[in-house]
C-alpha cells in the first residue's frame, strides 16, 4: 500500500506491486489505511521527511507495528507522537539513514539481484541532466515530476 499525492508516483508504485494506492490528496492517509487493512499496517514508511508523515505512519499503524522514518527532515521538525498510543499499542518509532545498510554484505546482493534482471532499478532514472542544468534538476526533484534524475558532469 502507498500513499503520496502525485498521480504519477502512484502509477509508478502500482507497476513495481503496490497492492493499493492513496490519493493522500483527496483521502484521508490514515483512516483509509485502517479501512483497507482492518485496522493497521504491520510497518509504515515514511520517505519524504515531513513531522506530519511521520504523525501519519505512526497513526496507521496496527498494535504492534513499527513506522520507519526514511526521509530527512528540516533541522529541529518534531512531530506529534501521542505517547499512550505509543506505548499502550506498542507501537515503535525507529529512524534509518540509506536504508541502515551494510555496504559490504548488502551492495553485493543488490548488484546480483539488479544484473539477473529482479531489481528494475532503471525504471526508476526517470531523467538525465547535464551539469549545467542542476537548478532545474533539483526543481523537478522538489515538484515530484521525476522518481528519481542523475546529474552528469
Amino acid at each position: 500500500m502507498v500513499a503520496d499525492t502525485n498521480p504519477s508516483k502512484l502509477e509508478l508504485a502500482t507497476s513495481f506491486g503496490a497492492t493499493d494506492v492513496i490519493d493522500a490528496s483527496r483521502d484521508d492517509v490514515v483512516k483509509t489505511t485502517r479501512e483497507l487493512t482492518g485496522g493497521g499496517v504491520d510497518y509504515a514508511f515514511e520517505v519524504i521527511g515531513l513531522a506530519d508523515t511521520v504523525t501519519q505512519a505512526v497513526r496507521a499503524l496496527r498494535a504492534g507495528g513499527t513506522a520507519v522514518a526514511i526521509g530527512i527532515a528540516p533541522a529541529g521538525a518534531m512531530a506529534q507522537i501521542g505517547l499512550s498510543e505509543l506505548v499502550g499499542q506498542e507501537k515503535a518509532l525507529r529512524g534509518s539513514i540509506y536504508g541502515s545498510t551494510r555496504p559490504a554484505a548488502d551492495f553485493p546482493r543488490l548488484f546480483e539481484l539488479y544484473r539477473r534482471g529482479r531489481l528494475p532499478l532503471d525504471r526508476l532514472l526517470t531523467r538525465e541532466w547535464p551539469l549545467e542544468q542542476i537548478n532545474e534538476a533539483y526543481d523537478e526533484m522538489l515538484a515530484g515530476t521525476v522518481a528519481r534524475s542523475i546529474v552528469l558532469p
